[in-house]
């Protein structure tokens, strides 16, 4: 094999890697149901109050939002409810929503 196709190709690869490790995994929506089907598991809950909803996000009328981090391995999901929705375990939102979840 030619020495100096290989020193070239080394050197790309090498130039090239940096480029691909800063790249983004891309973000995938889901419904909660189907994440938890597929095997992730609940790591945390975290809540955020009416007073901390208005004051993140200002003029848009929100109620307390529920935000459950879910993981299956390397694999992240978070999900996006608001508080009466988890608490009661709404069914058409936690299975049939499939813009409530974000995994990666």
């Amino acid at each position: 094999m030619n020495c100096r196709l290989l020193v070239c190709l080394g050197l790309a690869n090498f130039i090239a890697q940096p480029a691909f490790a800063q790249s983004a995994p891309t973000s995938v929506q889901a419904s909660y149901d189907s994440l938890a089907a597929a095997g992730y598991e609940v790591k945390a809950v975290s809540i955020m109050s009416d007073a901390a909803i208005k004051e993140v996000f200002a003029g848009q009328n929100l109620s307390s939002q529920v935000f459950v981090t879910l993981q299956k391995r390397k694999s992240v999901a978070v999900c996006e409810f608001s508080t009466v929705s988890w608490l009661t375990l709404d069914g058409s939102t936690l299975g049939g929503d499939a813009t409530r979840c974000w995994k990666r």
